[in-house]
């Protein structure tokens, strides 16, 4: 979040991040736009490049993949990636069982 931010609420991220939904309301709100840009599953690739382009313009970033309030390691993203593949080619047991095997040790 650009500028010194304070939710006034703790939703378990680092200071100065929010959720991605509350963010895209708030850059639609600086953009004058009472709308409902993106709503559940139904997005397009336009959508996501205006949002981008108006995230960076009003000084927002990504602040990387978040899990049960948490940050996820490049190895879990790796891991849940090759989960993603094996499960298109039809291996998806196997992939699993090693994503399964990164988080243990991540949350445990």
């Amino acid at each position: 979040m650009p500028g010194d931010v304070n939710f006034g609420l703790n939703f378990g991220f680092p200071p100065k991040t929010a959720y991605a939904c509350m963010a895209e309301t708030m850059i639609l709100a600086l953009e004058g736009r009472y709308e409902n840009f993106t709503l559940g599953r139904d997005l397009t690739v336009k959508q996501v490049e205006i949002i981008e382009q108006l995230a960076r313009k009003h000084g927002f970033k990504l602040a990387g993949f978040r899990s049960f309030e948490r940050a996820l390691t490049p190895e879990e993203i790796a891991a849940i990636k090759a989960n993603a593949t094996a499960k298109q080619r039809g291996e998806g047991e196997k992939e699993f069982e090693n994503i399964d095997k990164v988080l243990e040790t991540t949350y445990n």
